[in-house]
């Protein structure tokens, strides 16, 4: 169990699953919901103390460009969001928008929990259902070297820790998992972030999704 309580806000467009999940973060994720509204829109004024933002996305219409908005404003605010999104597009977007976690609306309680746990930890989380979409969504290997030539600079080892630090794996599970030395990790997430020009976690696992290494 978590061994404090964060203070969130939660969109979701009908009142009464509203108020139901209000309860239910509650009780199994030690969230205070200090704040609701139906739509991004509603959400004129982030509390300070606010620092986790949950958003049921039933299709809205540009709701990355909020979500975009929403980051610029309130930096210390991160954002789960559980989606409806049948396109790779659609997840594409919500992803490069800046969310901090991303399940499917169907994602089970031990789901929640991970991305919840994920997210106190200043890491991403990405559901099993939103990584497959991604995954399946290439062509083939040509096809994706051919449209994201870094791929092509990276080693297979690179690759590995890549897609682990993806997985959100810590650098000493990484170093346990594939038998190097902590330090040895640690020089080729550097190279990572030279070589996919990124500047954190966030943006190694985009990059890995882009990339289709967790496939």
């Amino acid at each position: 169990m978590f061994t404090s309580v964060l203070k969130a806000l939660l969109i979701h467009p009908n009142p009464l699953e509203r108020e139901a999940l209000t309860a239910w973060f509650c009780q199994h994720m030690q969230l205070e919901v200090i704040g609701r509204a139906c739509c991004p829109a509603q959400l004129t004024d982030v509390p300070p103390d606010a620092t986790l933002l949950v958003i049921f996305d039933y299709g809205s219409d540009n709701l990355p460009a909020k979500i975009a908005t929403i980051n610029q404003k309130n930096p210390q605010l991160k954002i789960l969001i559980y989606s409806t999104a049948q396109t790779t597009s659609r997840v594409r977007e919500l992803i490069c928008a800046g969310v901090h976690g991303c399940l499917d609306v169907t994602s089970d309680i031990h789901e929640s929990y991970e991305a919840v746990t994920a997210i106190r930890k200043g890491r991403v989380f990405y559901g099993q259902h939103i990584i497959g979409r991604l995954v399946n969504a290439f062509e083939t290997v040509a096809d994706l070297m051919t449209k994201h030539p870094t791929q092509t600079a990276l080693s297979t080892r690179e690759k590995e820790i890549l897609a682990l630090v993806a997985r959100e794996y810590s650098t000493s599970r990484i170093a346990s998992k594939l038998f190097i030395s902590i330090k040895t990790v640690e020089t080729h997430r550097r190279n990572l972030f030279q070589k996919l020009q990124v500047k954190n976690v966030v943006g190694l696992t985009k990059a890995a999704l882009r990339m289709g290494v967790l496939g």
